[in-house]
């Protein structure tokens, strides 16, 4: 993770060096810590699984999810056009659920909890997701390795986070309700480092 892009370790942030290895002979293997089996769900269609899926262990790995730093002005079937306003809670709310609020059949791409990162990026990624007969896109919600283009404007720790299934008998355990972020990092005068902000999900023609 890089909170700029450089190329120098000690500046900027966290410098990582190259991870990349020889290639094993015999594939992926769980390492029963930071990687366990699990269960994979095709995120456009959830009817289709993986069995033995390679899923991180949450309880010692920490996610970060990227999103971008604006608010979407409007949906194209393989992007999206920002507006100049930064996200706020509630915008970041509905960017989590956009795939299921536009293509109920899908999953949202990730599901975070307490505990977890949330960063704010300039240039984000999209995918698309089938929606009344066309599709639409929605952040995919990850970062691109060796994308200098992406750069971390803000970042936050999730300190609450519900579910609509937390608020309500049946609800959907991937629609996020509500949630709480603690700054930690601002490189834009919307977010101050140590001050908690929160949010509710809604869609309108303000938080498309």
């Amino acid at each position: 993770m890089l909170l700029d892009p450089v190329t120098t370790p000690g500046t900027g942030g966290m410098f990582v060096n190259d991870l990349n290895g020889a290639n094993g002979s015999g594939g992926t293997n769980y390492d029963g810590y930071t990687v366990k089996p699990g269960r994979g769900t095709n995120i456009n269609d959830p009817s289709d699984t993986i069995s033995d899926f390679v899923d991180i262990d949450r309880s010692i790995v920490n996610m970060i999810f990227t999103l971008g730093l604006y608010r979407p002005a409007s949906r194209n079937p393989s992007n999206i056009t920002y507006s100049s306003t930064v996200k706020d809670v509630k915008s970041i709310c509905n960017e989590i659920v956009a795939p299921v609020w536009y293509s109920p059949q899908s999953y949202t791409s990730y599901k975070p909890k307490a505990g977890e990162l949330i960063q704010l990026v300039t240039n984000p990624t999209f995918r698309t997701v089938p929606s009344g007969g066309d599709t639409k896109a929605v952040e995919s919600i990850d970062r691109v390795a060796n994308n200098n283009a992406q750069v971390t404007q803000a970042m936050f720790v999730i300190t609450e986070i519900h579910y609509m299934s937390d608020i309500q008998q049946g609800g959907n355990q991937y629609w996020v309700h509500d949630m709480k972020l603690c700054c930690i990092y601002s490189g834009v005068a919307d977010y101050t480092v140590g001050t908690t902000y929160s949010g509710t999900q809604g869609f309108d023609s303000n938080y498309i």
